[in-house]
């Protein structure tokens, strides 16, 4: 695998394009606090500039999965592996998987630092508290009962075990009642994160981590784990949000609540046929010669099931391994609050306060399969218009700011129409601005690659 994950982060700007495909990549960061996109670019600065280079020593060879894998019923092949060799990570994928380690650490010291006092307040008075202007406004209207909610749970549930045990998974009982465990402990440290600094970090490698050590060399059921915890708790956060802005706009709740539900079931059938029909009608797709249609997405998604879900984390990160190191991520998350945490006590009022440990671990939770790049630009944008415009023209900022970036969300959706319409009729877009037509990575820095010895196979 090559050294590095595409390091140049000066080129130019492509964040859309780049991520118009992928679920949870970068938002605009016109409603980012500019102390949030701060201390994200730190992050991401002492990543690639820091820490990458330090841990590159030499490069190694493409990993073919098909080599350890028996395709009978896709389990690892641990003799094959030992007669195939160790999978080495590029230096950029193996930092990006300790960071994370140590944002999940540091998610739940942060929050019992932080927030421990206003999580029991808000428990207790959460039924009894004074009602605001907007609650009031809301009582006109009936409130969902708690029982729908059940229904919707329990539902879902037993459908989960129904499709686990229907299709050849692998993931036992207990397999899904612990993601759904674990999505329940970290939506609300998630969700005050969220509230706050309008990112969210993900859960994937936590997930992927438990049932890895739980279940080594079961591919299928890693990701399925993976998509039960990790997505349930973006699912909530979302669900949640929209609640919140139909309060806010006084939308009756019963009303919210069955568009929600409808508007879920709808795009469910229309997503998986969209991808039957893609995967049945574009010859050579998520590879390279089906691009465009080369999901990038996808190939980490896959790329993480062969580390987590084939090789598994015990041969990966276990001891004695060559990524044992990482493994002490989540013991440095764990403590970093802590300092900062008793400094904020010590000087109030001043930007220590301001830290806030799992924004600053979390700056790379989507690379892969993000650029440099696409946080590079975003970090611009968020300057402009968070701390340039904001200051210095104040009145423009509080009137058309929101426009603006409802304008380029809506331009994205429109521009993503365009361009499958353009693509679809095999038209290829030869320009500066689309590098990939020239046959060069999406920020025009061309990979090395190397074999494990660092002499070049191309």
């Amino acid at each position: 695998m090559c050294c590095t994950s595409n390091a140049n982060p000066f080129v130019t700007y492509q964040k859309h394009v780049e991520c118009a495909g992928f679920p949870h990549c970068l938002n605009l960061p016109v409603h980012d606090y500019w102390r949030t996109l701060r201390q994200e670019q730190v992050r991401l600065v002492v990543d690639i500039l820091a820490i990458a280079p330090f841990v590159c020593f030499v490069n190694s060879h493409y990993l073919s999965p098909s080599r350890i894998i028996n395709y009978s019923d896709k389990t690892f092949n641990e003799t094959l592996y030992e007669q195939y060799g160790p999978l080495r990570l590029s230096a950029f994928f193996a930092i990006t998987y300790g960071v994370g380690f140590a944002g999940l650490a540091s998610i739940l010291t942060h929050t019992f630092l932080y927030h421990r006092t206003q999580i029991v307040e808000q428990w207790q008075r959460a039924r009894t508290r004074d009602d605001d202007i907007h609650m009031k406004l809301m009582r006109r209207y009936p409130e969902v009962p708690d029982w729908w909610h059940y229904v919707i749970f329990f539902s879902a549930f037993g459908t989960s075990f129904g499709v686990i045990y229907a299709w050849p998974i692998d993931l036992p009982w207990w397999g899904l009642i612990t993601a759904v465990a674990i999505a329940v402990i970290f939506v609300l440290p998630i969700g005050i994160i969220t509230a706050i600094t309008n990112q969210t970090p993900g859960l994937n490698v936590i997930t992927e981590l438990v049932i890895g050590f739980a279940l080594p060399g079961h591919p299928i059921a890693n990701v399925t784990f993976k998509t039960y915890g990790y997505i349930s708790v973006n699912q909530a956060l979302t669900y949640v949000s929209d609640l919140k802005l139909g309060h806010y706009t006084k939308v009756p709740p019963r009303a919210m609540f069955w568009s929600q539900l409808i508007g879920t079931i709808i795009a469910s059938f229309i997503n998986l046929a969209t991808a039957r029909w893609l995967l049945d009608s574009v010859d050579g797709i998520c590879t390279d010669a089906g691009f465009p249609w080369t999901c990038r997405y996808a190939r980490t998604f896959y790329s993480a099931s062969v580390i987590w879900g084939i090789i598994g984390p015990a041969k990966m990160f276990g001891p004695g391994s060559l990524y044992a190191p990482v493994s002490w991520f989540f013991l440095i998350g764990a403590i970093l609050p802590i300092p900062f945490y008793f400094m904020a006590k010590r000087y109030p009022n001043t930007w220590v306060q301001y830290i806030h440990i799992p924004v600053m671990l979390g700056a790379t939770g989507t690379m892969p399969p993000a650029f440099p790049i696409n946080f590079t630009m975003w970090f611009a944008l968020g300057f402009i218009f968070m701390f340039y415009i904001r200051k210095y023209y104040h009145q423009w900022w509080y009137r058309y700011n929101y426009v603006f970036s409802a304008a380029m969300d809506s331009g994205v959706a429109i521009s993503g129409l365009m361009i499958f319409c353009v693509t679809s009729a095999d038209i290829n877009v030869v320009w500066w601005g689309n590098p990939v037509a020239y046959n060069l990575a999406p920020d025009h820095c061309p990979l090395a690659r190397a074999n494990y010895s660092g002499v070049c196979t191309t």
